[in-house]
């Protein structure tokens, strides 16, 4: 008997090695759970989607972005690039989910996660940007 488990356009872009450098990306979701390394902590797990760039073969390839509660001015550049504001020196209250939607570029970089070559968000600028 057959075994069939169907491989999507996306799970075959989710696995694409996406040369280093500044894409144009959207921000397909924003979803609230606990952190991995510490349950009791909450984390913001982002899946970016690159629409644009130098090399359109990456075009569709999603980017996972994580904010922690435990560090999670890490997330002000993100967070100022996708919405074009700079937060107030006291402190804001974001709505985050408002981020999805959103396009922004993005600087992918190469890394390696459990001894495989993963893609990650680097830096952040507005998507109006000249970057």
């Amino acid at each position: 008997m057959p075994i069939n488990m169907p491989i999507s356009r996306e799970d075959l872009l989710r696995s694409k090695k996406v040369t280093p450098g500044w894409y144009l990306a959207v921000v397909k979701s924003a979803i609230l759970g606990p952190g991995k390394n510490d349950p009791s902590s909450n984390t913001i797990t982002f899946e970016l989607v690159i629409k644009d760039g130098t090399n359109k073969e990456f075009i569709g390839v999603p980017i996972p972005f994580w904010v922690s509660e435990k560090a999670v001015g890490m997330g002000t550049p993100f967070l100022e690039a996708v919405t074009g504001k700079k937060l107030p020196d006291d402190g804001a209250n974001p709505d985050w989910e408002l981020c999805v939607g959103r396009e922004v570029k993005v600087y992918i970089k190469n890394d390696t996660w459990n001894g495989r070559a993963t893609n990650k968000c680097e830096d952040f600028a507005p998507a109006i940007s000249s970057k």
